[in-house]
């Protein structure tokens, strides 16, 4: 057998046995068929203070795996675009961040949860999907009804309180001399709400309003404790 020939035969058992390699995904890709996740219902609360306090980064995934969102120490990256957390201008960076609430000088940031995997959860930012990691110790997830329960929140003075827990019940007159509201109870999708005791005390005014209609929260102006 000539080196030629012999040559031809050691390059063809070579790539036998050393196939050419198939294209490899990003190890944090988020290649999960939908089935798999979970619904919810609720949000996820960012400790914001001790993830700039860390000297690790926080990631928000996009689906294709690549970083949508870095927040490390005082810097919040977006789209390749480094902002200060505290020094920028906070409704800008609210925009563009995406976030239902968003309040950097008091470590705030929520957004809403609609699902997760047993790595996962899908939160709503930016008007689409992302991805954050469970097993992160700096977010927190709680359902809706958990999170409104002792919080104080906002109605409109054209939001609908109802004497019953239905679409059909009575509208009460009116609640104008009333902007704060504690719940009482839940039923339900509906709340039976009360005016804030530490604003208006023992007002003797309650109703009922619809806090969820087909799993998205209706209420959207919460009072932080600041």
């Amino acid at each position: 057998m000539n080196i030629k020939l012999l040559l031809i035969l050691v390059l063809v058992l070579f790539s036998c046995n050393n196939p050419a390699p198939k294209d490899i995904k990003p190890l944090n890709e988020i290649d999960i068929p939908i089935e798999d996740f979970e619904k919810l219902t609720g949000v996820i609360e960012f400790d914001l203070l001790k993830i700039t306090r860390d000297n690790y980064p926080l990631v928000i995934y996009n689906p294709d795996g690549s970083k949508y969102i870095e927040i490390s120490s005082d810097t919040i990256k977006i789209g390749g675009t480094d902002y200060n957390i505290k020094e920028s201008d906070e409704k800008m960076l609210k925009n563009q961040i995406g976030a239902r609430w968003f309040y950097p000088e008091y470590d705030i940031l929520i957004t809403d949860c609609i699902s997760e995997t047993d790595k996962f959860y899908c939160i709503q930012i930016g008007g689409s999907s992302k991805y954050v990691n469970k097993s992160d110790n700096r977010l927190k997830y709680r359902s809706y009804q958990d999170f409104i329960a002792n919080k104080s929140f906002q109605l409109s003075k054209d939001y609908a309180i109802r004497e019953q827990p239905n679409d059909t019940s009575r509208i009460i007159s009116s609640h104008d001399n009333f902007e704060s509201f504690q719940v009482i109870e839940f039923k339900g999708e509906w709340v039976s709400v009360k005016p804030d005791f530490e604003l208006y005390g023992s007002s003797g005014f309650s109703g009922w309003i619809r806090w969820e209609k087909e799993k998205e929260l209706q209420i959207t102006t919460i009072n932080f404790s600041f």
